[in-house]
């Protein structure tokens, strides 16, 4: 039967409507972006301790050498990013914990020294303005923060605590995007070169690096992490 141009018009009319709503179905191409879900709410993290890294270089401050850079292995710890209107992304929490730490004994101190309940902590919020791609899937910001270094010495089966250390403007980069299962991913990064812990005239603390990778989940193994870290 051939078609009329009445005809035609009254088909279109009653197949756009059905159209319409195939295109416009919940998970059809309509999953938001990293930078969408980050301005709907904050967003937890937890940080993966294999795939982190956090040293510092330790050293006797009357020593000529340099001292040696050492990696302080991590326990476990989270985070939390939420994204502004602005584009910016905001460091709402940081906390790590870390294992202890054994400064061996020297000329200038008779005993090793045994750090232990080693914790860091974001002092207080840190925003920086985003650069984003790709309509909000990747997305990366610079800023400074203040670290909170609480810790405890340990000497013959006593544990003191330490006062907490500030560790002030540390530059921080954040970048956000999603693995290939679809879960939110930061990888956040801060170097601050120099001494920023001295004691006694004795020991001091300088050059500080973290590397850290967190998601939404950890329940995976070794080798899923790395897979999806692929993309």
């Amino acid at each position: 039967m051939p078609i009329t141009t009445r005809r035609f018009l009254y088909l279109s009319m009653f197949f756009a409507p059905i159209t319409l709503a195939c295109t416009m179905s919940p998970g059809v191409g309509l999953e938001p972006s990293p930078r969408q879900r980050l301005l709907q709410h904050s967003q937890d993290l937890r940080i993966a301790p294999r795939m982190s890294a956090l040293q510092v270089t330790g050293r006797h401050s009357r020593d000529r050498d340099n001292g040696v850079p050492k990696a302080i292995s991590i326990i476990d710890g989270t985070l939390r990013v939420r994204g502004e209107a602005a584009g910016a992304l905001t460091l709402e929490s940081l906390d790590i914990r870390f294992g202890d730490v054994v400064i061996p004994r020297s000329r200038w101190i008779e005993s090793d020294i045994h750090l232990t309940d080693i914790r860091i902590r974001l002092e207080s919020e840190a925003t920086g303005q985003a650069m984003w791609l790709d309509h909000g899937a990747e997305g990366s910001s610079e800023t400074k923060a203040t670290l909170v270094l609480d810790w405890s010495f340990r000497s013959d089966g006593e544990t003191l605590r330490l006062g907490s250390q500030r560790i002030r403007s540390v530059p921080l980069r954040i970048h956000v995007q999603e693995d290939a299962l679809g879960r939110l991913r930061v990888n956040l990064t801060g170097h601050l070169p120099g001494v920023f812990w001295e004691w006694a005239g004795l020991l001091e603390l300088s050059d500080l690096f973290f590397d850290l990778n967190a998601t939404e989940e950890i329940e995976e193994t070794e080798e899923d992490y790395l897979v999806s870290s692929t993309t």
